[in-house]
């Protein structure tokens, strides 16, 4: 299902929570809650990415994950319109790891004042 059991056992006690379950009810399931570092057992806890935008003009969007989730697969995807998504048109500003945490920086390729809608979204998945 993506999770590895010693995080199942230490979150859950067992492991008969489905990845796509919500543990805790905070709208995020298992494997995101896994993927992003926070406890599927606590409905405050929320590393979620968050967007910004680059001193010269480019959007970014930056995540934390712990280095057990290698095994799963981050791609960022951008839209114009929400209804086509494309990888492969963002461009790696930073990534740094400390006490087991790798964080993430990315940025558009395509400058915000060239398009009067431009989205981001981080897509998670198992390998």
């Amino acid at each position: 299902d993506g999770l590895p059991d010693d995080w199942e056992i230490t979150y859950f006690g067992n492991l008969t929570q489905p990845h796509d379950g919500d543990f805790d009810k905070d709208g995020i399931n298992n494997l995101l809650e896994f993927a992003l570092g926070s406890a599927p057992s606590d409905p405050n806890s929320r590393n979620l990415p968050f967007a910004g935008l680059s001193a010269d003009g480019y959007f970014t969007l930056s995540w934390s994950r712990p280095e057990a989730a290698a095994n799963l697969i981050f791609t960022v995807e951008v839209s114009e319109d929400l209804k086509t998504w494309a990888s492969g048109k963002t461009a790696l500003v930073n990534s740094t790891t400390e006490n087991g945490i790798i964080t993430t920086t990315i940025r558009d390729t395509q400058p915000h004042v060239t398009s009067s809608l431009r989205l981001l979204r981080l897509v998670i998945s198992t390998q």
